[in-house]
């Protein structure tokens, strides 16, 4: 897997100001607050890319990685295969999660869907 280079502020006041006229866009927000929360417990993060495409967060703790993905909504069927669809290409069995704002979640194929809300508040194990 090779890692592709992104920038998150700490600051959302800094992701406005390169926004000016609609600011950023809610799945922006929420990429960020995944970020900025996997940071602050610890983690090294990385964006990954596969044979398939890419990975939003490759997250390393204590030498173990943990794979998120992040979405504002899936909406479509097209937009929950491309989320789920991105750890097509990770065959190494570490845990995989796909965070969005949805209120139902649903699991799939072994990857496991959080709300964003569980994710700040309730996180699982793997990404305290």
């Amino acid at each position: 897997m090779a890692t592709l280079d992104k920038y998150y502020a700490t600051d959302v006041g800094i992701l406005a100001s390169k926004r000016v006229e609609n600011g950023p866009g809610i799945g922006d927000l929420v990429e960020n607050a995944v970020f900025t929360h996997l940071a602050a417990r610890g983690f090294d993060v990385y964006t990954g890319t596969t044979r398939t495409g890419e990975i939003d967060f490759v997250a390393v703790k204590n030498g173990t990685p943990r794979y998120v993905q992040v979405a504002y909504l899936l909406a479509s069927p097209d937009v929950e295969d491309r989320e789920f669809g991105a750890f097509s290409g990770v065959q190494d069995g570490y845990p995989r999660f796909v965070v969005s704002l949805d209120p139902l979640t649903h699991d799939r194929d072994g990857i496991r869907h959080i709300t964003l809300q569980d994710f700040l508040l309730r996180p699982p194990p793997e990404l305290s």
